[in-house]
C-alpha cells in the first residue's frame, strides 16, 4: 500500500514540475504580447497594418492596439481563477475601413477585455480567455 502511495506521489510530483504555467502575478505578465490567434484561427497580417498588440505594465495598467484602435486602461489579478479584471478600459474611435473581419476582430478583442476574463501565462505565451474568445498572444522579442 504505502509502494503505491509513493509511485502516485511521485508521478504527482512529476506532472507539476513539467508544467511550464507560471502564476499570475504583475511581474509575470509585464511586458507587449502580440496576438497570434483568436479562437485557434491565426491572425492574418495581411489585414491589418500593424499586428494587434496588448502591453501589461508591473504598475498595473495596460494599453495596446486592437487592430483599428488604440486602448487603455486598468487591471487587478485575482487569483481563484486566475483572471483579470480590466477597469477604465478606453479606446481612440477611429473609423476603421470597411473591412468586415477587421471589425469583427477588433470586437472580439475587446469584448474579452472588458469580461475579467480568465488568464494563463507561460514562458512566451499569454492566453486569456473569455466568452466565447480565446485570444493567444506571443510574447513580444525587444
Amino acid at each position: 500500500m504505502m509502494n503505491l502511495f509513493l509511485k502516485l506521489l511521485m508521478i504527482l510530483l512529476f506532472l507539476v514540475s513539467c508544467s511550464n504555467q507560471k502564476e499570475l502575478t504583475p511581474q509575470n505578465i509585464s511586458g507587449r504580447w502580440i496576438l497570434e490567434k483568436i479562437n485557434e484561427k491565426k491572425v492574418s497580417i495581411d489585414e491589418v497594418k500593424i499586428p494587434p498588440f496588448i502591453t501589461i505594465t508591473e504598475d498595473f495598467k495596460l494599453s495596446g492596439y486592437n487592430g483599428c484602435n488604440n486602448f487603455f486602461g486598468l487591471y487587478t489579478i485575482s487569483s481563484d481563477p486566475a483572471s483579470l479584471e480590466i477597469k477604465n478600459l478606453n479606446s481612440t474611435r477611429k473609423l476603421c475601413t470597411n473591412n468586415q473581419s477587421i471589425d469583427n476582430l477588433e470586437r472580439s478583442f475587446m469584448s474579452t477585455l472588458i469580461q475579467s476574463p480568465q488568464v494563463e501565462v507561460y514562458e512566451n505565451k499569454l492566453i486569456i480567455e473569455g466568452l466565447p474568445n480565446h485570444l493567444t498572444f506571443i510574447k513580444a522579442v525587444n
